[in-house]
């Protein structure tokens, strides 16, 4: 056998071969093997794992509890004494699990932060807690995949338990309990689960596919809002706060909000819920329509003659400053053709022209949206796609405009679809 240690920790007992042999008809049986005992102690060692060894666990070194934590329920504080039981090894002592012992910090009308029970105060002033991102619309019809994100902009722990979550109707839903977020962290609250993990899942607050408002507000202080329109968001695509933007002032101007890139959950979905924004591509018109002429025998032409094309366009700050057309030199306007049934975006096979602002336009049929007029000509008869199209960052990049079938379908508003496209007939001259 192997060598082992007595119940008293310090007998060492050695065993040696051969042990006495009875022959018992066709088997041998062995019997005890010879053994010798030593008591480690005369050696000034203890007996641990079948050795005498020095004794690591005298004094024990197992004197170094881990800090206070606190538990991920927020509440509960974790803290440890001193010792924790020690072994001893060949390669020197080995700790165990340093005794604990928990605290509600409630107990104290407190919540567990940092490794202690501290009072965390509620968001006090407009700006604490910043609205970055959000879904309006997830899918088509009941709707349960909306969610809000949000990010603590102060450098200390906040807890918006008891804050409530409105807008300017009915809706309304007073959060429950605590509810923290550290410092520059982000919150994300939803309706339910969808591709994601919410941090807190809210009841009677609905975001509207009509112009609608998010609205923080902590006592009687609005931390926060957001009024947004139905220009601002697509099917199945957040819109996100550009990361640089970040405050309570920024996050009212649409100029700043971009649709969501990256995909999430199972269903083809954009936005990042709960995770970092990526950064806006710059300066995006908020949204634009082909107006007219939309198919044959109005948008019929001889091949070599002009075709006039509207299409109109809203950007925030910029077509609505007066009633008639209001030109920025970012703002830049085209109207083109292609190949029937073909997307436009990065099609080298589709012809663009420059658009001037319509000198007719009054907004007073669409207020704050500004018409454009352009002039297409196409020299080889045949069958073709227009559209239009709108940069708002002098042409670094473009929103592709198809037209109005109803409320949901409007030009951009759902993003570009082959199928709406303006149909373009040329005949022979």
């Amino acid at each position: 056998p192997a060598a082992e240690c007595g119940d008293d920790g310090v007998t060492l007992t050695t065993y040696s071969s051969p042990a006495p042999c009875t022959n018992d008809g066709p088997s041998a049986v062995c019997g005890a093997y010879p053994s010798i005992s030593v008591n480690c102690s005369d050696q000034g060692k203890v007996c641990a794992n079948g050795k005498c060894l020095v004794d690591h666990c005298d004094p024990n070194p197992c004197t170094d509890p881990p800090p206070p934590k606190c538990d991920p329920d927020g509440v509960t504080l974790i803290t440890y004494t001193s010792p924790a039981p020690c072994v001893n090894d060949v390669a020197g002592a080995v700790c165990g699990d340093y005794p604990s012992s928990t605290f509600d910090c409630r107990t104290d009308d407190k919540l567990c932060v940092d490794g202690g029970c501290a009072v965390v105060p509620a968001p006090g002033t407009a700006g604490d807690i910043v609205i970055t991102e959000f879904m309006v619309r997830s899918q088509s019809g009941s709707d349960p995949g909306e969610w809000i994100e949000m990010v603590n902009t102060t450098d200390h722990v906040l807890d918006i338990g008891g804050c409530e979550l409105k807008d300017d109707g009915t809706n309304s839903h007073v959060i429950s309990g605590h509810l923290l977020v550290g410092p520059g962290a982000l919150l994300l609250l939803a309706r339910e689960d969808d591709g994601y993990t919410a941090d807190y899942h809210y009841t009677n607050f609905f975001l509207s596919n009509e112009p609608d408002e998010i609205v923080l507000k902590c006592g009687l202080v609005e931390i926060d809002r957001v009024n947004y329109t139905d220009t601002w968001f697509d099917l199945g695509v957040s819109t996100q706060l550009d990361p640089d933007m970040f405050d309570a002032a920024a996050n009212d101007d649409e100029v700043n909000w971009c649709p969501g890139t990256v995909d999430y959950g199972d269903a083809g979905k954009k936005g990042t819920p709960g995770a970092p924004n990526v950064e806006c591509p710059g300066a995006q018109v908020g949204w634009c329509r082909l107006q007219w002429p939309l198919d044959p025998p109005d948008s019929t032409t001889a091949a070599g003659t002009d075709l006039t094309v509207y299409g109109r366009v809203f950007l925030d700050g910029v077509t609505n400053l007066t009633t008639g057309v209001d030109e920025d030199p970012e703002l830049i306007a085209q109207v083109g053709y292609g190949p029937d049934g073909s997307a436009p975006d990065g099609n080298t096979d589709w012809t663009w022209v420059m658009a001037v602002g319509n000198p007719m336009w009054s907004d007073t049929e669409e207020p704050g949206n500004d018409e454009y007029m352009g002039a297409l000509n196409v020299a080889v008869a045949g069958t073709y796609d227009h559209a239009y199209r709108f940069s708002a960052d002098g042409g670094a990049t473009w929103t592709y405009c198809d037209r109005r079938t109803d409320d949901i379908s409007d030009g951009s508003k759902d993003g570009y679809q082959i199928d709406k496209a303006g149909s373009l007939l040329i005949t022979n001259p």
